[in-house]
């Protein structure tokens, strides 16, 4: 529907930051919001999440680094390459 956006770096908050290895359980939006104290429920309306992950990308990792940082500095995700229709065989 919007090509253009094929062309552009994506990156992964959730895979991009090695959060079980700074202590938290898991990667959930809501259980690292909740872990820095920026809010206890996630509406799940996407600017609130955005917000609320923006105000977690400004936090600091055990090591001192923002989290935008590491998100970074791990790098974009592949590019999305849409699957080739395969030719269907017929058996007689």
């Amino acid at each position: 529907m919007y090509p253009e956006v094929n062309e552009m770096k994506w990156y992964c908050t959730m895979k991009n930051v090695q959060w079980k290895n700074h202590g938290f359980p898991n990667s959930k939006l809501l259980t690292l919001l909740q872990a820095h104290n920026i809010s206890k429920f996630q509406t799940h309306r996407a600017m609130d999440d955005i917000t609320y992950l923006t105000e977690l990308l400004k936090q600091q990792n055990p090591n001192g680094d923002y989290y935008l940082k590491e998100v970074l500095d791990y790098g974009p995700m592949r590019k999305y390459q849409p699957a080739q229709k395969q030719r269907r065989r017929m058996f007689y």
